[in-house]
């Protein structure tokens, strides 16, 4: 699959456009096939190494929390969601991020894509929804 990733932390530069390994949706998740990202705050933190210290994670790492897709996969023990479903929600900061083809991510932190909304739209939602409760 493509995916933008950085091999190490800095500014936009560090940002590569790339092929990555495709994920596998483990135990409890989806694996989500891509259609929008959200852009939020946390991505530039993450990209210049701020959260290290919190969340750890290994480079070349791929940012993006904020996705909305289509349901391409389905871990073991995953139920209330069928390969074919437009789905969104939030990918965790222990999971590989969304700026990629396909991502797998916790079944737990996505819904089904509300007829009212596109992809586009929907993935702008997660983060901004979760902010009152941070």
């Amino acid at each position: 699959m493509k995916a933008v990733r950085l091999h190490r932390y800095g500014g936009p530069e560090v940002l590569i456009y790339e092929d990555a390994p495709d994920p596998v949706a483990g135990q409890g998740e989806l694996l989500i096939a891509v259609e929008a990202v959200g852009v939020n705050p946390a991505d530039f933190k993450f990209r210049y190494g701020w959260y290290e210290s919190y969340f750890p994670r290994h480079l070349p790492l791929i940012l993006g929390m904020d996705v909305a897709g289509t349901v391409a996969g389905l871990g073991a023990g995953v139920s209330g969601f069928s390969v074919g479903q437009k789905v969104f929600g939030m990918i965790p900061h222990t999971h590989t991020g969304g700026y990629a083809e396909l991502v797998a991510a916790p079944a737990d932190f996505f819904a089904l894509l509300p007829t009212e909304l596109d992809p586009i739209s929907a993935a702008r939602w997660p983060h901004l929804a979760l902010r009152p409760w941070s």
